[in-house]
Order: structure tokens, then C-alpha cells, then sequence
């Protein structure tokens, strides 16, 4: 039998490779996935035989550990055979800035957020042994010895912790956990819409907790189970920590001094923790809870930017108006639903305009480089869609944003290294509106990063081949156009 069993997700595998690399360098055996379930053999029995032959499980603990469904049964089964800790069977080990939910809740965990790799590597050796006892005497806290000082150089004092900024650090983790739950969840509920308008043919449009309520007694049992698993995604971490938000801003109201948004957040909890024990939890089709649209107190997105400039300067965030996009959207649904709906049908009709207007550009005949009515045509039409969608999709619901920044900025980065002198101005502007918006605006989130490239990949495609770049243009813009487009509901 080996020592551990090392569980992670697949995002953090660099995190799970240097822990199992320092515990086999210290002596210890263990499982770790890449290294031991090898080409050929059997995943299914590979993970049976390392989760029973193992002594303890370690969690490689992070926002992706916590978000993903396939870790969980990982775990589990080890806390069921120590449901106490008193065996110390799961050793979470903490590498990123995220708050176990629900019985993890309960485990104490090893941190190595922010150490360098000395002290981590202590640390974690240290998680190992059955105590905690230090090598050394601690020092002596009572009276000071009357023993002539040491003439050397004294330790500095530590700095005192504010706790304005720690429940600033606090409540940056909550979202940044909430919000990977959230988008975990948004990919089921996708799957399981998806499944049931395919399979009842059903074309009216409905909202996800109308759809999901009207349908629930005609589920079938796999469908059942998605339902289920998106129901405890908000039964459990989601009702956990925006529990926890709560009880922070009011615990600490100076919060509301440096954060603009904190009001409207706070008003936003209260709505959805009412509603939540109120409504959801005495029906049991409901599985998602979202407050919004009707009582007009959406969760304030602004705030992680918010967040983010208190933390890096130490001064009150700016009030950040929404974008025109999203205001018009607002206001819009702030008004009567008959305004609502006819905003929204106008702007499909435009969509679909652009869409049919791309079509004829590029199908009808191939655009040759000397044809630059036509080209200039599709590109004028392919920035406006590029506006349209960039701008009309929310953040929050893109899949995997943090997964896409980085092709998109290796693009950026070639496209860089390929300009030469005497390049088009539209080229040199597209480029550099490109970097700005992936390398060079403050406090930007992923979701925004993306949707502020996209208008700028149109013109940079049009002259991707005379930047010897092929088709890496027309290939992301492609891919991210879609990407985009897909997350729009007609």
C-alpha cells in the first residue's frame, strides 16, 4: 500500500507534479495520475486500485478543485471512512486563493499561497507528520530577561494586518470560487436545455427556471441526474458563499467606502438568500435560483474590477459606469416587458441582417486580394457583428474565458513580431487596439479582455497572409466569433 493518493484537477497538473515530485524526494510513495496511469491500461480500474491502495488521499486544493464534478467522488469516499479527520485520511493541500464549501469545509487544510518554493516545500513536508511540534523551543512570551541585549541586528516587527483589506482578499476569493461554480453550472444547464428542447421539439422560448419547472415530471432519468447535480451546485456552494458575502460586507460596512457597488451587491444577496429559502428549497423542480431581470438587482459584475484597483492601490475605486451595450440592455429591462421584447427582437433582426449579409460576401464568389470593394464590404460588416455579439453576451457565461485569453494573446504577440514598416494604417491600429486590450487596459476581466479583441481581429485578417501569418486570424476570430455567438439564445 502507498502512502497517498494524490487527487487535482487537470488545470492545476503543474501544482500535482512538483507536490509529487517533493514527496517522493522526501521518501514518501503515492499515486499521481500522470505518472502512474499509463497508455493501454484502464482508467476506470487505474483509479479504483490508487483510491483503495492508498493510505491517505492529499487534495491538491484550488478554484478549479472545488468547481469540477469529477474530483468529488475522489474524495469522498476517503471521508466516509474518516468522516471525524481523526485518521487524518484528507490532507488538503491549499495552493491558490479559494474557500472550501460544504464538508470540506470541515478539513484544515496546508497553505502554500504565496510562499516561495523553500518554505513551501517545508510546509508541506511539515502537513505530513502526525504533530506539529517544532524542533525548537518556542521563545519565552513572559517577562523579558533581564540578560543584556544581543548586539546584532533585531528581527523587523511584522506589519499589522488591516482588516479592511483582508475582507477585501476575502471577498475576491469568495467570487473567484462562486464564480468557477457558477460557470460549472451554466455548462450542465446548457446540456440539459439543450437535451430537452431537442428531444420534446419544443420552440417557444422559455427562461432556464421556467423551462426547467415546466418539464421537470418529463425528465428522463439522465436528464434527472444533470438536474440534480445543478440543483446541488446551488444548494451547497452557492447558497454557502453568498451566505459568507454577506455576513462579510455587513461585518465590515467600510468595504462600501472604497467598493461603489457594495450597495447593490448587498441588495442582490438579500434577494437571492430570500429567495432561496423562501422558494427553492420548498420546490424541488427548481434547480437553478437567478435574480435578476425581475427585481432588478443582478449581480454587480463591476465589483471584482472594483476589487481588484482597491487591492493594487489602496484607494476607492472608481465608479465604473456600464458599458453602452449593457446600459442599453438595462434600461431596457427596467422598462415595460413589450419594450424589453421589442429591443430584443430588433436586435436579432439585426444579427440575423449581418449573418445573411457575411453569407453573400463570402459564398457567392471567393474574395481575391484584388477585389477590395468586396473585401472592404465584409470587413465593415464583420466588425459590426463582432460589436454586436462581443457586446450583447454577458460576463459570466462564456465557457472556459481563462482557457481562450492565452491564444489569443500568443496571436497578438505574432501578429507583433510580423509587422514591418509601411503596413497599412488599419493594420497598425487594429494591432495596437488589439495589445491594449489584452495587455495594456487596467483592471480588465477575461470575459472583457475577449469581447474588446474581437472587433480588432477584422481588420488584421483581411491582411493576415501579407503578414505571412496564414490563416491565424480567420482561424481565431473564427473560433471566438462562435464562441460568442453560441452563447446567444433567440
Amino acid at each position: 500500500m502507498r502512502n497517498f493518493f494524490i487527487s487535482y484537477n487537470r488545470a492545476d497538473e503543474r501544482w500535482a507534479e512538483w507536490i509529487a515530485w517533493t514527496l517522493a524526494d522526501a521518501g514518501y510513495t503515492h499515486y499521481f495520475q500522470k505518472w502512474d496511469f499509463r497508455p493501454g491500461g484502464n482508467f476506470v480500474l487505474d483509479m479504483q486500485q490508487a483510491t483503495t491502495d492508498s493510505e491517505r488521499t492529499l487534495l491538491v486544493l484550488t478554484t478549479n478543485y472545488l468547481s469540477s464534478l469529477y474530483t468529488q467522488p475522489e474524495w469522498a469516499a476517503a471521508f466516509a471512512k474518516d468522516p471525524t479527520g481523526t485518521k487524518r485520511l484528507i490532507l488538503p493541500i491549499r495552493v491558490d486563493s479559494c474557500e472550501p464549501a460544504g464538508m470540506l469545509n470541515t478539513v484544515v487544510y496546508c497553505d502554500l499561497v504565496g510562499l516561495n518554493v523553500e518554505d513551501a516545500r517545508t510546509r508541506l513536508l511539515a502537513a505530513l507528520q502526525p504533530s506539529g511540534k517544532p524542533e525548537i523551543a518556542p521563545p519565552f512570551p513572559g517577562v523579558p530577561s533581564t540578560i543584556a541585549a544581543f548586539p546584532g541586528p533585531v528581527a523587523s516587527a511584522q506589519m499589522p494586518i488591516d482588516p479592511l483589506c483582508s475582507a477585501a482578499k476575502e471577498l475576491q476569493s469568495i467570487f473567484a470560487t462562486s464564480g468557477e461554480t457558477f460557470r460549472a453550472q451554466a455548462r450542465l444547464r446548457d446540456d440539459l436545455s439543450q437535451r430537452i428542447h431537442s428531444r420534446l421539439g419544443i420552440t417557444r422560448h422559455h427562461e432556464y427556471e421556467e423551462l426547467f419547472d415546466l418539464y421537470f415530471n418529463q425528465l428522463l432519468p439522465d436528464e434527472l441526474r444533470l438536474h440534480r447535480t445543478i440543483r446541488a451546485y446551488t444548494e451547497s456552494i452557492l447558497h454557502e458563499y453568498n451566505t459568507r458575502a454577506l455576513r462579510l460586507v455587513e461585518r465590515e460596512p467600510r468595504l462600501g467606502d472604497f467598493l461603489p457597488s457594495v450597495p447593490v451587491l448587498k441588495q442582490h444577496l438579500i434577494l437571492w438568500l430570500n429567495k432561496f429559502d423562501h422558494v427553492f428549497v420548498k420546490t424541488p423542480s427548481m434547480c437553478l435560483l437567478y435574480v435578476g431581470v425581475e427585481e432588478r438587482r443582478g449581480f454587480p459584475r463591476q465589483i471584482e474590477g472594483e476589487l481588484e484597483h482597491y487591492l493594487h492601490t489602496g484607494t476607492p475605486a472608481p465608479r465604473v459606469e456600464t458599458s453602452e451595450e449593457f446600459g442599453e440592455f438595462a434600461e431596457e429591462e427596467s422598462g415595460s416587458q413589450a419594450r424589453f421584447w421589442s429591443w430584443r427582437h430588433n436586435r436579432v433582426v439585426r444579427l440575423h441582417a449581418l449573418e445573411q449579409r457575411m453569407a453573400e460576401l463570402t459564398t457567392i464568389v471567393t474574395i481575391e486580394p484584388t477585389d477590395d470593394f468586396r473585401r472592404e464590404q465584409l470587413t465593415t460588416t464583420e466588425e459590426a457583428y463582432s460589436r454586436l455579439i462581443a457586446g450583447w453576451v454577458p460576463p459570466g457565461l462564456l465557457h472556459d474565458e481563462d482557457l481562450w485569453l492565452p491564444r489569443v494573446e500568443a496571436l497578438s504577440r505574432d501578429i507583433d513580431a510580423a509587422m514591418r514598416s509601411g503596413a497599412p494604417p488599419e493594420v497598425i491600429e487594429s494591432a495596437a487596439a488589439l495589445r491594449h486590450a489584452l495587455f495594456e487596459k487596467e483592471y480588465s476581466t477575461s470575459h472583457n479582455k475577449l469581447a474588446d479583441a474581437l472587433p480588432s481581429l477584422v481588420p488584421l485578417k483581411a491582411h493576415e497572409h501579407e503578414l505571412g501569418l496564414g490563416s491565424a486570424v480567420s482561424d481565431v476570430w473564427k473560433d471566438l466569433s462562435s464562441l460568442f455567438r453560441s452563447r446567444i439564445y433567440e
